[in-house]
């Protein structure tokens, strides 16, 4: 589908899938009941799970919420547009359905040229959680789109997506950032925009303020099970899978060759954002496979994006 198109289907409060740089998004007007109720009906999603709404330019986010303090103000400066979500008080104009009736609203600027030219054309605030089935992996093209709903929804295909990995998700409270959902952005990012002064803090709190949290999310059909550091791997088991890094296949060559488990190699510790960006992927490639167990390889947290890499592989097999 071309842009032009697509924003004529958002005007008439259609859901169109649009591409961003983190994944795909199943689109709708912002503004409208109607338009977001569909999007909840069209994924299955729980109706106390909140949507990211999707805004053009930081001028408009005045529109939708509300900016009430200097470090909103930075992080919003420093990291829009980038694969970053700021949880704002909301206005009105933002109806209690897109934020599961949190007073605070998830806002957004996209970086993919796509969703910011249809945002740019169309004046339109856009709700556009994943284009999956609630649950499932997050789509990164249109082939995973179309896995989820065939061609039973518009699509305007963007080709690949960069990151792959959902935007990081932060509130300010008081003189502190709290990280609902980790991702790209990490707590060295924001302490090199925002000063050491501040803390930076992962919350673990199961809310409905913040989308990705309450629920099991991104999983595959296959059962996950996480391999720890020295666990060893399963012998002669059918229908399972190992995704892992190119270090442990080297130095478990044996191990790997008597586990009878196919091979989903995800890259190297060193280049964590290719770990983070062929996840999806291979959840997806094993379905296609007919794996019944997922084994994965647990990651190092003390780095930011291997954090969010392990909170994605946690939510799928809660």
């Amino acid at each position: 589908m071309k842009i032009t198109e697509a924003i004529k289907e958002l005007e008439q409060w259609n859901i169109v899938v649009i591409p961003t740089e983190t994944v795909y998004g199943l689109a709708a007007d912002a503004t409208n009941i109607s338009a977001i109720k569909n999007i909840f009906i069209t994924k299955n999603r729980p109706q106390d799970n909140p949507l990211i709404v999707h805004v053009w330019h930081k001028k408009d986010i005045n529109t939708y919420a509300k900016i009430q303090s200097d470090l909103e103000k930075t992080l919003i400066e420093k990291f829009m547009p980038w694969p970053f979500t700021i949880l704002l008080h909301k206005k009105n104009t933002i109806s209690d359905t897109v934020t599961a009736g949190s007073t605070l609203v998830a806002i957004r600027i996209p970086q993919h040229p796509i969703a910011l030219k249809i945002l740019q054309d169309s004046w339109l605030a856009l709700a556009a959680p994943s284009a999956n089935i609630s649950g499932k992996p997050s789509p990164t093209n249109i082939t995973m789109v179309e896995q989820n709903f065939g061609d039973s929804v518009a699509v305007v295909d963007g080709g690949r997506c960069a990151v792959w990995i959902e935007s990081t998700v932060v509130q300010v409270q008081w003189d502190s950032v709290i990280i609902h959902r980790p991702g790209f952005i990490t707590p060295t990012d924001i302490h090199l925009a925002i000063g050491k002064d501040v803390p930076v803090i992962y919350s673990n709190e199961k809310n409905n303020i913040s989308p990705g949290i309450k629920y099991k999310h991104y999983a595959p059909k296959a059962q996950i099970h996480l391999l720890e550091p020295g666990s060893l791997l399963p012998i002669n088991s059918a229908k399972r899978g190992l995704i892992v890094t190119d270090e442990r296949i080297s130095k478990h060559q044996c191990e790997i060759a008597q586990s009878n488990c196919r091979i989903y190699r995800r890259g190297s510790h060193a280049n964590l954002l290719e770990c983070a960006q062929k996840l999806y992927d291979l959840y997806y490639q094993a379905d296609k496979d007919g794996i019944l167990h997922i084994y994965i390889e647990s990651l190092p947290e003390e780095n930011g994006v291997a954090y969010a890499i392990m909170n994605r592989v946690k939510k799928s097999l809660e």
